[in-house]
């Protein structure tokens, strides 16, 4: 194997909605490792789901072609097509599906992510309106509060945790989450003496690294926040 075989490829992963950049390991046009970027303020650093991508690529449990079903629905019976044929057997189905019921008809889902335009692009092209991906019932409720409160998108800000004393975290399972760098930070804060007051409805690792953990008797937690709207209304 030559050395011009070998290269180190940087890209971000794309296993949650974070986008940790990444440095990756090739060789033979394969991919052998997945690093954090060393590049990176402050350290390289991924979680454990994004080391594992690699059987993306690799995973003999992964579908690794276009496969058209060969028989009744339920049967289990499949053959291997070609990309082409593939292509051509969707766009047959979605033009008969356009020509009977228009193009408002076809609704596209998706993970969301810094790639949605061109899906957007798509689903536009086929004359639908109807895009939408799962912030719907994640993280928009979030960006909507802060939003109101504070005139702007959550996504938008960023905590101080080296500057941070004194934090309180409510069901935010910082340690157990997807921000690894953000974890990371916490723990530096933690670390520094950062004191921790954390709410949940179950035991968490953040609980366990916490000053003081109240944990929330599962269900009653609706009522919890209406009880601190009440209080910091009337107080």
């Amino acid at each position: 194997m030559s050395e011009s075989a070998r290269k180190k490829v940087y890209s971000v992963c794309a296993v949650c909605s974070v986008r940790c950049p990444v440095e990756v390991d090739v060789e033979g046009g394969a991919v052998k490792h997945i690093w954090g970027n060393p590049h990176l303020m402050g350290g390289r650093y991924l979680c454990p789901r994004g080391t594992a991508q690699k059987v993306f690529q690799t995973d003999t449990e992964r579908v690794q072609y276009p496969m058209i079903r060969d028989g009744e629905r339920g049967s289990g019976k499949w053959r291997k097509a070609t990309w082409e044929e593939a292509l051509d057997y969707v766009a047959q189905k979605l033009r008969g599906i356009i020509d009977q019921y228009g193009g408002e008809s076809v609704v596209l889902a998706d993970r969301g992510g810094p790639f949605t335009d061109l899906h957007k692009a798509f689903i536009k092209a086929l004359g639908s309106p109807n895009y939408f991906n799962q912030h719907a019932c994640c993280s928009n409720s979030v960006h909507n509060a802060h939003n109101a409160m504070a005139g702007q998108r959550r996504n938008t800000v960023t905590y101080d945790w080296k500057n941070c004393k004194y934090t309180v975290l409510y069901a935010r399972n910082i340690l157990e989450s997807i921000g690894t760098k953000e974890a990371k930070d916490f723990m530096d804060a933690r670390e520094k003496g950062m004191k921790v007051v954390y709410l949940d409805a179950r035991w968490t690792y953040t609980a366990a690294k916490s000053d003081r953990f109240f944990i929330l008797r599962p269900g009653t937690d609706y009522a919890f926040n209406l009880a601190l709207i009440h209080v910091l209304d009337k107080e």
